[in-house]
């Protein structure tokens, strides 16, 4: 028959019977769409293709225009519910044809054992152009055996702009569809959602279409030194050529020109008062192997000079770098380089005198910030009426592959970033908030998987768009406002901060009880009055920990402690983490201490930028090794700013730094100031 016009996009979740032909679809052969509830092979509660019939089994779809970006996503399970055929012809193709008689093999399916999987296919890079028609075939199968199931068919682009954000369920795909409810069963005031059931291969799951993980950034340097160091970005260079020597991909600086004194290029003066800022460049030494003295350092050396100061480097280049290497520098490591006016400077000092010894290339140089803010999902969760959990797992390959999505730590040291718990089993449900990702982690989907009972979820949200996610005290809404909880003290929009003025300093020295009062949390610790009053963890507990009430750290400075570990194992640790979203997310601070072994030590931590903020909370944490084999003790702990720890000489104020502070000698000066009545009138003041 004739082919109805082609189609660029196909979706197909078979939740009806297919009605052949149609516009998707051309043929079906050996197969039927069948449903979870009355077929135990079946793969999803809304329904799947099932071949399970006697002969050759194949799905045709109809004429399918192929785009550069076109690709083909399908879901494949093979549960072999009845043993397996004898002519062991039980391997399935996907195929494709543009004359409807000679078909060529894209994707070769292996259906050995028991497994589920997504498949990913680029078709643009193979058939950009072209019009085909795609077909899943089977060569030969006995009926009742060699069983397989085709689900989710998805052709057409993938690389339209992706949303930063979801709010479920408009931008979801239900692979192993959940079933969709008016209300949690077992909380009626809930709203609409889902209850994704376990069944009986324990893969039914929700999952989000792909985001962009990726919110606006600010670029400061982006040369390819290609025409040299000119333009608005350098101030100078000395010893250079501009050449495509030594591997590079295109004209770069290339430092061999022989002369005394040194070989260097220098940027203008650069505001690099931004977050997150990554300096990239590629970097190599000469073509011919170096001529080293040992008399002389003849590495180059990446610099600063930070408002006109003294150069202090930040990144020595050695001999050892004899091919073209991208080199990634941090600035947010080098906190004094990050003013309004720093310059950076590649230089070597010194080389040996033949021309082409010791040299060099540099090119590809660029900065900028990536603005790395948290992503949170958020959602309802409960009625699982048992021990299970909801595993939420995260891809960044189009669903080809799922990992943890929700760093999770009292086993191990987390350096990035972690959460103290996972979400439940529950009778009741409530609301789960979770980090899952940074701003720049790219393109991510996210699946919600039931672990052992069904479980309800619901209000799902992926975002990064409400500050300081509420405070883990709101629902963040698609606008970005937060719609916070009933309290007293209320919470105050946009955020959900709270209406009480928070303190801006903390100590406690345990002389009494204070873990009611002055915390908010105290997990597997108490207060003892020995040495004086500290508070104690005792060993045989797994959780140990406390956290703080929420402070207003923006003029803070420094965190100061006094610990002592009583180690028997040198797999158990200490440390400090602060979190500035109510403790959804915790991030060390890098205080691993492990040597104290029942020794008091006393600790003085400079706060970092991102951990002086308008409400922050401090957690000290320790975990590691057998559970009874270690206790720890904590006293002496103060979060403020220096001069609330100082006095001055008298007559003298007292001026916070970054990372120490200063007594000075006020000034005085006054000021006139004439009003707008007439006639005018002048008020001095002197301050």
């Amino acid at each position: 028959p004739a082919l109805p016009a082609p189609v660029a996009v196909l979706r197909e979740e078979f939740a009806q019977p297919l009605l052949l032909p149609n516009p998707s679809w051309a043929q079906l052969l050996g197969g039927d769409v069948v449903f979870r509830i009355n077929d135990s092979c079946s793969v999803g509660a809304g329904g799947n293709l099932k071949f399970s019939q006697d002969g050759a089994r194949l799905l045709l779809s109809q004429p399918v225009t192929v785009a550069a970006d076109t690709y083909v996503s399908y879901f494949v399970n093979f549960r072999n519910c009845d043993p397996p055929g004898p002519n062991a012809l039980g391997n399935a193709v996907l195929a494709y044809t543009t004359d409807r008689f000679n078909f060529t093999v894209i994707d070769n399916i292996a259906l050995t054992g028991s497994f589920d999987r997504t498949r990913l296919v680029n078709l643009g890079t193979l058939l950009a152009g072209r019009t085909v028609q795609l077909m899943w075939m089977q060569n030969f199968g006995d009926q009742n055996s060699d069983v397989w199931n085709l689900d989710d068919v998805f052709v057409g682009p993938l690389s339209r702009p992706l949303p930063d954000a979801i709010t479920a369920p408009s931008q979801m795909l239900f692979w192993h569809e959940a079933a969709p409810v008016a209300a949690a069963p077992c909380a009626p005031h809930v709203g609409p959602g889902y209850i994704i059931p376990t069944g009986v291969d324990n893969v039914n799951q929700v999952e989000t279409e792909d985001l962009m993980l990726a919110l606006p950034g600010v670029v400061v340097i982006n040369d390819t030194l290609s025409a040299g160091p000119v333009g608005p970005i350098w101030q100078t260079g000395v010893g250079y050529t501009v050449t495509t020597s030594c591997g590079l991909a295109h004209t770069g600086l290339y430092f061999n020109n022989g002369f005394s004194g040194a070989r260097y290029v220098t940027t203008v003066p650069l505001d690099l008062r931004h977050d997150f800022l990554n300096l990239t460049f590629s970097f190599a030494f000469g073509c011919e192997p170096p001529d080293t003295n040992p008399a002389n350092d003849e590495d180059v050396y990446l610099e600063y000079s930070a408002e006109g100061g003294e150069w202090v480097s930040m990144y020595r280049l050695t001999l050892a770098l004899s091919s073209l290497t991208v080199v990634s520098v941090q600035l947010d490591d080098f906190p004094l380089a990050k003013t309004a006016a720093t310059q950076l400077r590649w230089r070597q000092s010194s080389f040996t005198a033949s021309p082409n010894s010791d040299a060099w290339v540099l090119s590809d140089v660029a900065m900028w910030s990536v603005r790395r803010d948290p992503y949170y999902v958020q959602l309802d969760q409960g009625c699982s009426g048992g021990s299970g959990q909801l595993a939420i797992l995260k891809s960044s390959d189009r669903g080809l592959t799922f990992a943890d999505a929700t760093p999770y730590c009292f086993g191990s040291f987390c350096p990035s970033g972690y959460s103290l718990e996972r979400p439940a089993a529950a009778t009741t449900v409530r609301r789960f908030t979770y980090f899952v990702g940074r701003a720049g982690d790219g393109r991510q989907r996210f699946r919600l998987q039931a672990l052992n009972n069904a479980s309800y979820v619901g209000q799902l949200t992926v975002t990064a768009r409400c500050p300081h996610m509420c405070y883990n005290r709101g629902y963040c809404m698609p606008s970005g406002m937060c719609l916070c909880d009933l309290a007293s003290p209320a919470y105050l929009a946009p955020d959900c901060r709270s209406s009480v003025q928070l303190p801006t300093s903390f100590s406690d020295n345990f002389a009494t009880d204070t873990v009611v009062t002055a915390w908010e949390t105290v997990v597997g610790g108490a207060w003892t009055s020995q040495d004086g009053g500290v508070l104690q963890f005792p060993s045989g507990l797994s959780s140990r920990y406390a956290i703080t009430r929420e402070l207003n750290t923006l003029r803070a400075r420094f965190l100061s402690f006094d610990y002592k570990l009583q180690l028997q194992t040198s797999s158990a640790f200490f440390n400090v983490a602060y979190s500035v979203d109510g403790g959804i997310l915790w991030t060390p601070l890098n205080v691993n201490l492990v040597a104290s072994r029942n020794q008091w030590l006393t600790y003085n931590v400079t706060l970092p930028a991102l951990a002086r903020d308008t409400a922050t909370k401090f957690m000290f944490v320790g975990w590691g090794g057998s559970a009874s084999q270690y206790s720890w003790q904590l006293d002496n702990v103060a979060v403020g700013s220096f001069c609330t720890t100082v006095t001055c000489p008298s007559g003298q104020l007292c001026i916070d730094g970054d990372e120490s502070y200063q007594c000075v000698v006020p000034s005085t000066y006054t000021s006139a100031v004439t009003g707008p009545t007439h006639p005018s009138t002048t008020s001095t003041t002197t301050t």
